[in-house]
């Protein structure tokens, strides 16, 4: 059965996971040098998780606030609400329905994920292979370049990554990932604003007294 939380943590690691694409090797210098140069944005973003086996999507909206090298904030108001952020070596997972916070590792996220590259300098086409899609599921823009690729982890718990890639600011507009069992998650961005005024200490999660708290992180 499909869990909303471990659905929404996959979904925080993933953000921008770009990669290699065939032929296209002066674009792809261009993006993997351009995609270290965002320290900090804000802005929306649309969720579309497809359940393959009930044949349905389910849409999320809500915000997202980001960090270099990976500090994140994602706030989900629609249609229900919940908080994910992403500290340096933890994560906070807030659900106001329930009233409660779990506390994870980090690492233990991306060692599942095959995500580490989000919290140091690895370089990209060192982790990611180009694939020809069987599908694509990215939506059309104007003015961007689609791009597609496979890890090189055979365990990474996802088979393939698409992304749309804005040609004139190298922007990710929308990426979408899919897993071993045909289900995927497309996420699409709006009003992004780069260069925004984070501070480190902005994506700590202040636990409330009354909040009962499921810490898996001293475990």
């Amino acid at each position: 059965m499909f869990s909303k939380k471990k659905g929404a943590i996959i979904v925080v690691l993933c953000f921008f996971l770009p990669f290699l694409i065939g032929a296209k090797i002066d674009f792809w210098s261009q993006f993997e040098q351009n995609f270290r140069k965002f320290k900090s944005f804000g802005g929306t973003f649309k969720q579309e998780y497809y359940d393959s086996i009930q044949s349905k999507s389910f849409v999320s909206h809500g915000l997202i606030e980001y960090l270099s090298p990976g500090l994140m904030r994602w706030s989900y108001n629609k249609p229900d609400e919940m908080e994910i952020v992403i500290g340096t070596d933890r994560i906070w997972i807030y659900d106001p329905i329930l009233d409660n916070v779990t506390i994870q590792r980090l690492d233990q996220i991306t060692r599942m994920n095959a995500i580490g590259f989000l919290q140091n300098q690895s370089k990209l086409s060192v982790i990611y292979t180009p694939v020809k899609p069987g599908v694509v599921f990215l939506d059309s823009f104007k003015n961007h370049h689609p791009l597609f690729l496979k890890p090189k982890r055979t365990d990474a718990g996802y088979r393939e990554i698409q992304l749309a890639v804005n040609k004139s600011n190298f922007q990710i507009t929308q990426f979408v990932i899919i897993d071993n069992q045909s289900n995927y998650r497309k996420i699409t961005f709006s009003d992004i604003n780069t260069g925004m005024k984070f501070k480190p200490e902005d994506f700590m999660f202040k636990v409330k007294d009354n909040l009962e708290v499921i810490n898996e992180f001293d475990k």
